[in-house]
């Protein structure tokens, strides 16, 4: 039974002669278009172009990149898509190859791979696919290639306990129906090259700053931190606005609410959909049941990371929420062009003559 809606996209690509990798690369750019990127312009040594990893013909494609399940390796999945044996083939990287092995679907080793400086050599049979396992050397930085800032934390004054370990599930406060498990939160979590300084989790340790009336936060920031992130979650079914006041500047902030579902798509029951667009960086497995002490298994609770710029000279900030209670787990400032550069459209090719 096919539930749900379908959506269907279609196009017609005239060409010359049988099926080639042509067909196939409009194929792919038609169902994964390139996303374009704006950023602010700034200094750099990379050049116009590169290319984290590139083929030496467009007969043969990569189709997968991920971090390996069992090691610190990328694995890199090609596909010869044109139907022709392909030989000498070179799968390049901006930096040198430490190790390679050929690897299969499921990551197990077939046996070492051939390498040049930063190319892995190849020969690879028609609509055959071939994995690699591949180490990059990390002890040198590509050119112009700086250490990110993974900023200042921030400290704050926690009023609440809102996390409990799994042998303490009812240590946390009563007030609210579930509880962050403290086994699943590291000491400092880390977002997008950004650290942040979690709570004390032992015992009823107060861990979380409940935002019932304004605060203020004062900063310690160093020289060139101009953003203050924040991470927020709403105890509030419909959610929350938080307002940050930074000198003249005032920041608002819808943070959801922190357990329930982060997405809807339609279904067979409801052509509606609903997406939390916000940036989620915890996600647990489950809850703390606060009032019987029991684990809620896939009751998932979620923390959101927030960005603000800075003025300059500003040493201290505001910060209310409209339900009084929303949660403020942490705060660092940092100096980050990441959060500068945003998603601007689909780029596709001009069809090809």
């Amino acid at each position: 039974m096919d539930l749900g809606p379908n959506k269907f996209t279609y196009a017609l690509f005239p060409h010359e002669g049988g099926w080639s990798e042509q067909t196939q690369m409009q194929a792919g750019e038609l169902n994964q278009p390139l996303i374009a990127f704006v950023t602010p312009r700034h200094a750099g040594a990379l050049g116009r172009r590169i290319a984290f990893a590139s083929l030496s013909t467009d007969k043969v494609a990569i189709k997968a990149l991920k971090k390996a399940e069992d090691s610190d390796e990328l694995i890199i999945r090609v596909y010869e898509w044109a139907g022709e044996d392909q030989q000498n083939v070179r799968l390049s990287f901006p930096v040198p190859i430490v190790s390679a092995r050929e690897v299969n679907g499921i990551e197990e080793e077939i046996g070492p791979a051939t390498t040049d400086g930063n190319d892995i050599l190849f020969n690879i049979g028609h609509y055959g696919p071939k994995t690699f396992a591949v180490r990059l050397q990390t002890n040198s930085s590509l050119p112009g290639e700086e250490a990110g800032d993974a900023g200042s934390s921030v400290a704050l004054t926690y009023n609440i306990d809102m996390m409990s370990y799994d042998n303490a599930r009812g240590s946390a406060a009563s007030t609210y129906t579930y509880a962050y498990p403290a086994e699943l939160i590291p000491d400092t979590l880390t977002c997008d090259g950004i650290d942040f300084v979690m709570g004390p989790r032992e015992g009823t340790a107060k861990n979380v700053v409940r935002l019932g009336s304004t605060q203020t936060i004062t900063l310690d920031r160093k020289s060139g931190e101009n953003k203050l992130y924040l991470l927020l979650a709403s105890p509030t079914e419909a959610g929350s606005q938080v307002t940050v006041t930074a000198g003249d500047k005032e920041f608002v902030m819808d943070v959801p609410y922190f357990t329930g579902r982060a997405a809807e798509p339609p279904s067979c029951t409801t052509i509606t959909e609903n997406y939390r667009r916000q940036n989620i960086v915890f996600a647990s497995s489950h809850a703390h049941k606060v009032s019987d002490k029991t684990n809620q298994t896939m009751q998932m609770l979620y923390i959101y990371k927030y960005g603000i710029e800075l003025p300059d000279d500003i040493g201290e900030v505001t910060i209310s929420s409209s339900d009084r209670k929303t949660f403020l787990f942490a705060a660092t400032t940092a100096a980050n062009q990441s959060d500068d550069i945003v998603a601007f459209a689909p780029s596709r090719r001009k069809w090809r003559k």
